[in-house]
């Protein structure tokens, strides 16, 4: 079922922001946040609800489709409060609203209008986003946008712009694609950008000097590539440590915290394998996962340039660095 609330934006096709919510407190909070997000990206919002496939399962035929309308009728609901946040956070927002199974058309076709997946830090009954079997880890391979992962502290009379973007840098070639993520979305908030380039190991004394000398040049070269500099004011923080805690002490809670996702599970870079947990968890603002591999590079590169263009007819935000 897919029903349409709201008024007409100006919206742009293949950019739109999608919300998953569960009816959970961490989700429903999620939703306020990606109202905001449809909003400065000028175009729409999906709420997307669905329903477990294991309430479903029964020997009997009969039992399969009484649950599988209250099933439904239990999505329908979740989004009938979603709905009610979105329209509440931003009032002349046009919402969608899709309940549907995991592994259906429609989700797919979703997926492939898609430009930013926003999730809650927790879903039903206390899960962790991206925890293994989780449905928000399933929608994060399905989509391959980036995902906000809500921080939780930004809700109602608390959700205030971000007062800065923060970046991590390892040094690696992955680093365009954040650099180029990051600058958009200090661009279309308004705020500046803070690179925070991670130096790993204890080096020597005299090499430790010159390692943290050269890892700043790599970060300003990494940062200067992309033109959009010109509207944004840039700042670089080279730090030897461990990632997690640096970053934790970084991004305070009304930042915007942007690291790269090679997939499910896996941070880029800084954060490698299992710790993509710990930065969520740890870190206490919102976190935007951006896809690095290969076969998401041109989709991420058309999102900002689409970022950009929508705040085309607004004043400079920043004065240069």
């Amino acid at each position: 079922m897919t029903a349409h609330h709201g008024t007409e934006a100006h919206e742009t096709a293949d950019h739109t922001v999608v919300v998953g919510c569960d009816g959970s407190w961490d989700s429903l909070r999620a939703v306020e946040v990606a109202a905001h997000e449809a909003a400065i990206r000028h175009t729409a919002l999906v709420i997307l609800v669905l329903p477990s496939a294991a309430d479903l399962y029964s020997e009997t035929l009969d039992e399969v489709i009484r649950r599988e309308r209250i099933s439904r009728e239990r999505g329908e609901a979740v989004a009938r409060g979603a709905v009610e946040c979105a329209r509440a956070a931003e009032p002349g927002l046009r919402v969608e609203v899709l309940v549907t199974m995991q592994d259906s058309t429609e989700l797919t076709a979703l997926a492939a209008r898609a430009g930013l997946l926003v999730l809650g830090r927790h879903g039903r009954g206390g899960q962790t986003t991206f925890s293994f079997g989780s449905t928000s880890a399933s929608l994060s391979h399905l989509f391959r946008v980036p995902v906000l992962v809500s921080g939780g502290n930004r809700t109602g009379a608390n959700l205030l712009p971000h007062t800065k973007v923060v970046v991590g840098l390892s040094g690696s070639a992955e680093d365009f694609v954040l650099a180029n993520a990051a600058m958009s979305e200090a661009w279309v908030r308004h705020c500046p950008l803070v690179a925070v380039r991670v130096v790993l190991g204890v080096p020597s004394r005299d090499e430790g000097q010159h390692q943290m000398i050269a890892a700043e040049a790599n970060a300003w070269e990494t940062l200067s590539v992309s033109t959009r500099t010109a509207g944004v004011h840039a700042d670089i923080r080279v730090v030897r440590g461990d990632p997690v805690e640096i970053l934790t002490s970084r991004a305070g809670p009304q930042d915007l915290l942007v690291l790269g996702n090679r997939g499910v599970g896996h941070v880029s870079g800084i954060v490698p394998g299992s710790l993509t947990l710990r930065v969520v968890d740890a870190v206490p603002c919102d976190v935007l996962l951006v896809p690095t591999g290969e076969r998401t590079a041109a989709r991420q590169a058309a999102s900002e340039s689409h970022l950009l263009a929508s705040s085309a007819d607004e004043p400079e935000p920043l004065i240069p660095a």
